[in-house]
């Protein structure tokens, strides 16, 4: 700005009062009223100082705020000439002002008092300061992607500040960032993951063709994708492709999964693969470990499905059929001999299990204190709550000798824990579930043993790892290694009831994942003395308990012609929010269960189906997890109305998606 423009020229209508005192000093003298004359001329000449001195002020006050605006718009002479698309907004978000630049990029639009929104969605006048820092938005407009920069500029009254808004166009960096990201390189590890079952029995001429059949659509798969294939294992195989390949394989829902399941093979298992992808990684190598933890996650899973893991998410796809039981006890066997000689070497070992244990969390500590105990280690279980059915059996086990100090709380495992203490995780593979998940800092020595299906937050590294989610229950799993640590029986009479009612319970008194391998774990404990009658007796519910799970399948609806939903406002325990899942199954027509009830500061679902319906995947989206037809979840800070809510819709997506 230039120094006249400082003290602009007065103009005539400013000089009002100065002309009257001027006519009023004249008639004075005039009349020679000498003290009249004197008093309008010093009123004159001040009248005049402060006409100066206050046009003075304003201009350097209008300089000041040009110069500030001039600042921020990055030019010296005028906003209109700005080079980039520009627009100026009020504090209630209405544009006051656009430049040419704007207006070309508009295409002659209108936008004078249209909010700002309509050009940046997510704008927030509330974010913009005046101290240096510019929040940036990105923006669709007319001929591609812009970033929109603001600045606040700041006036004594807020209301009147000024916020600039300056448009930069990004299109080519936004489309330069998708071709690298879509070129990006895929891993994907394969497995055919019941490749033992399906093999079984059947002729080379079968199982070659099976075997071709596989290869044939996996390579096929690849090729559409310009990728890479190759066979690593008889059973394993690598693909590479791009992140744009990805993409496709994703909006298509993995149909390779379907078309697996589709052979004919002259079995009655249908061959299912089991597909670990990993994107993202800092280098190909990164991106190769992310596919086989992937892998991993998804056949701890139960197969047939397809897990994509980066650093930051998990996503899964398929998993609609039920887990095959294995016909070999070759991994029980080696898991059996490394846990001997972890426990051998060790101080003592520490149980413990999952929040609110049932009996096969129980059952299955007290199957590893027996092995401790022939070891000649002391064992101690630490737990702090139990449901129903697990507090009979601990009440009976701690009145044998052997169970004398047995049970701790965890206030108690200080006194407990020495250096070489072994940590073993019953029935649960996820932190979030563990009653105590701070005692995995505790130890070195930690090992894992259960039957549920891998959860996100898997636990990770453990120094040994026994999961199969084929198996019905924990116990099943502990059972079977008991032959391999001994020849002989090593349990007393209130573990073999407590683990054979651990597979009772899981199993649905036998009826629910049922295998060979699970009645011989049963008949080898029918061997071991227990009575079976004396098992049921722990399962008796008292009035009060069938009460209120007769009152939870009396309020059960129907939706989608076949699943049950029950909801109930008062508080319930979860065993009998259990049961009511597993008992509604016996209505007629009703494949799939879902019941939803409070429990102290939560509200508590379990979901139950025959098969058709995998009930994890549901009960995944809200926190939850357990097996294709066995699931539950807990839901805190919202009631039980609101959770039948979300449970609707992600059933409705569910149900949409198959």
């Amino acid at each position: 700005m230039k120094s006249k423009d400082v003290f602009p020229k007065i103009r005539f209508g400013d000089l009002y009062p100065q002309i009257i005192l001027l006519i009023a000093f004249l008639l004075s003298l005039f009349f020679k009223l000498w003290s009249f004359a004197v008093f309008f001329i010093c009123a004159l000449i001040l009248s005049f100082l402060f006409t100066h001195f206050s046009s003075r002020k304003s201009a350097l006050k209008i300089k000041h705020y040009l110069e500030n605006a001039a600042l921020h718009v990055g030019m010296s002479e005028s906003m209109p000439g700005f080079p980039f698309p520009a627009v100026s907004v009020n504090t209630a978000g209405k544009i006051t002002w656009y430049n040419s630049s704007m207006d070309k990029l508009m295409e002659g639009d209108l936008l004078f008092q249209k909010d700002i929104t309509e050009l940046v969605k997510c704008f927030d006048i509330k974010h913009v300061t005046e101290d240096g820092k510019y929040p940036v938005w990105k923006t669709e407009l007319k001929n591609g992607t812009y970033s929109a920069f603001s600045h606040r500029i700041t006036t004594k009254n807020p209301d009147d500040d000024l916020i600039m808004v300056y448009f930069l166009n990004i299109t080519e960096q936004e489309q330069a960032e998708k071709s690298f990201r879509d070129s990006r390189f895929v891993s994907m590890a394969v497995a055919f993951d019941n490749y033992e079952e399906v093999m079984q029995g059947l002729s080379d001429e079968a199982r070659n063709s099976v075997q071709s059949s596989i290869e044939r659509n996996l390579q096929g798969m690849t090729s559409e994708a310009d990728g890479i294939f190759k066979k690593t294992e008889r059973d394993r195989y690598s693909i590479y492709l791009s992140n744009q390949a990805l993409q496709s394989l994703i909006n298509k829902k993995f149909p390779i999964l379907d078309a697996a399941r589709e052979i004919q093979n002259g079995n009655s298992i249908a061959p299912t693969l089991s597909i670990g992808i990993g994107v993202e990684g800092d280098s190909f190598n990164e991106t190769d470990m992310f596919a086989r933890a992937a892998l991993d996650m998804a056949l701890g899973r139960g197969g047939d499905q397809v897990v994509i893991k980066d650093k930051n998410q998990i996503l899964y796809f398929g998993g609609k059929t039920r887990e095959v039981e294995k016909r070999t006890k070759v991994k029980s066997r080696v898991i059996a001999v490394a846990l001997r000689e972890l426990i051998l070497q060790s101080d003592n070992v520490i149980i413990t299990g999952h929040k609110n244990a049932d009996i096969d969390c129980i059952g299955a500590a007290m199957g590893i204190v027996s092995i401790a105990r022939f070891l000649g280690k002391k064992a101690y279980i630490i737990q702090n709550e139990c449901d129903d059915t697990a507090k009979e059996v601990v009440k009976k086990a701690i009145e044998d000798d052997v169970y004398k100090n047995v049970f701790l709380k965890r206030a108690s495992l200080e006194d407990v824990l020495l250096p070489k203490s072994v940590l073993i995780i019953v029935d649960t593979n996820s932190p979030s579930y563990m009653e105590l998940n701070d005692l995995l800092g505790l130890t070195e020595q930690i090992v894992l043993i259960d039957h549920h299906r891998r959860s996100a937050d898997f636990i990770e590294n453990p120094t040994l790892q026994y999961h199969e989610p084929y198996a019905s229950s924990t116990c099943e799993m502990i059972t079977e290694m008991l032959p391999y640590i001994c020849d002989k029986n090593i349990l007393i009479k209130v573990e073999a009831e407590a683990l054979y009612s651990g597979i009772y319970l899981d199993t649905k008194c036998f009826t629910f994942k049922t295998g060979v391998r699970t009645l011989e774990a049963a008949a080898y404990l029918r061997r071991a003395g227990i009575d079976p009658i004396t098992v049921k007796q722990y399962f008796k519910s008292n009035l009060e308990t069938f009460t209120m799970r007769a009152g939870l399948i009396q309020g059960a609806k129907v939706v989608k012609d076949h699943i049950a939903i029950s909801v109930a406002d008062e508080v319930r325990t979860p065993s009998v929010i259990a049961q009511a899942a597993d008992e509604l199954l016996n209505i007629s027509g009703i494949d799939t269960s879902f019941v939803i009830a409070k429990h102290e500061n939560a509200c508590v679902i379990s979901g139950r189906s025959t098969g058709t319906i995998n009930v994890q995947v549901i009960l995944e989206h809200l926190g939850g997890g357990g097996h294709f037809s066995v699931a539950g979840a807990q839901v805190r800070d919202s009631s039980p109305a609101e959770v039948e809510n979300q449970l609707m819709e992600i059933i409705e997506t569910y149900l949409n998606e198959q």
